[in-house]
């Protein structure tokens, strides 16, 4: 199966940085400055308002450092995961959000996933990060001000307040145009903040996505194109909107929120890892130390991968009267308050209704 590619704001980010630095009469920097330049480019997306385009520096830099994992994820399992409940406590991401916090989601050419006016999306990346406390009670009654509802920092007062911001970025194939002879990746940011205050009545993350919501639309999900100034256009066809129906968004976020939980569970029955291609027929009768070989093999190639539903991939028996197998998160361990998405078989839908369907032939007791 063949996956979309990561496209990198690097090459864009180097020249716009260095060309600034030229028209100063400053000396460029060096490719091996790489993370001073990734820090400059970034104070000008952030000084020219792009906020979107910041996260996504930020996100890239973060994700260049830890070797950049991904997933490739198969067809059949990303349209699940974009199905799962949210109708769970938000201590249960904010716990995890310090594992793998910078992971990228490769799609395949026939994935499909969210598509508008005729393209789909390629890769998704997906950044978590802590919130301080404080920040987080300003950011809780900055939302209550907005919605005409009373500050309530006084509520949280020796409450444990915890917080994090789930940055999603997802890229539909086009560019725009940084400034001239400069083009930069298009990628849509949702930005979603998660509270916890550790106090009777929180919300679960269905609820506060709903909330955080209808405080931000219809600026929540924003292409960046033409949005950062006058000098802006898109190149291609412009087909991504500057919002994205709640539905979609809604699930892109279970998605994300699926994928979170995976990375922090690497034991799951859902994942491989991924190994170079003269390594794969190995991969079926290796143990676990010689897999770790392979998988560190990989890596040094720049390899550093998982895929996510390659069985359910190849599992084509669940029949339409059937309950096709699908992702679950259970809680599992001692006291039940260990999270993880596992697979349900599939199962006969109304079993009892089908075995009371007559049949014409006599079962083992006589009786039709």
């Amino acid at each position: 199966m063949k996956w979309h590619d990561y496209r990198p704001m690097w090459p864009a980010i180097e020249r716009a940085v260095n060309f600034a630095r030229t028209r100063a009469g400053v000396p460029k920097l060096r490719r091996v400055d790489r993370r001073t330049i990734y820090e400059q480019g970034h104070d000008a997306l952030a000084r020219a308002g792009d906020v979107y385009g910041a996260a996504h520096s930020n996100f890239e830099v973060n994700w260049r450092s830890a070797r950049r994992p991904y997933y490739a994820c198969y067809p059949r399992i990303a349209k699940a995961l974009s199905t799962i409940s949210l109708d769970f406590a938000v201590d249960l991401l904010i716990d995890q959000a310090t594992y793998m916090p910078d992971i990228l989601v490769r799609f395949s050419d026939d994935s499909c996933m969210w598509p508008i006016s005729g393209r789909s999306v390629r890769t998704l990346w997906i950044s978590s990060r802590s919130i301080a406390s404080d920040d987080a009670i300003e950011l809780i009654d900055a939302m209550a001000s907005e919605r005409g509802e009373a500050p309530v920092a006084h509520k949280h007062k020796g409450a444990n307040v915890r917080a994090m911001s789930l940055s999603i970025g997802a890229d539909y194939g086009e560019l725009y145009e940084w400034f001239p002879g400069v083009e930069m990746p298009t990628n849509n940011v949702l930005r979603q903040p998660l509270f916890s205050t550790g106090l009777p009545g929180d919300r679960s993350v269905e609820e506060q996505f709903k909330y955080v919501q209808a405080w931000q639309a219809p600026a929540t999900w924003n292409s960046r194109v033409g949005v950062n100034g006058e000098g802006n256009r898109a190149l291609g066809n412009g087909i991504v909107p500057e919002s994205l129906p709640y539905d979609m968004l809604q699930g892109i976020l279970r998605f994300a929120v699926a994928i979170r939980l995976l990375a922090s569970d690497p034991c799951s029955e859902l994942t491989e890892r991924v190994v170079l291609s003269k390594d794969a027929h190995r991969v079926a009768d290796a143990t676990p130390e010689e897999l770790k070989r392979l998988v560190n093999r990989a890596m040094k190639r720049g390899v550093n991968g998982w895929t996510i539903g390659a069985a359910m991939e190849d599992d084509r028996s669940v029949a339409p009267h059937m309950r096709r197998p699908h992702p679950a998160l259970m809680w599992t361990g001692k006291g039940r308050t260990t999270p993880r998405i596992v697979m349900r078989r599939g199962s006969v839908v109304h079993r009892a209704a089908l075995t009371a369907v007559p049949t014409g032939y006599l079962d083992d007791g006589g009786d039709e």
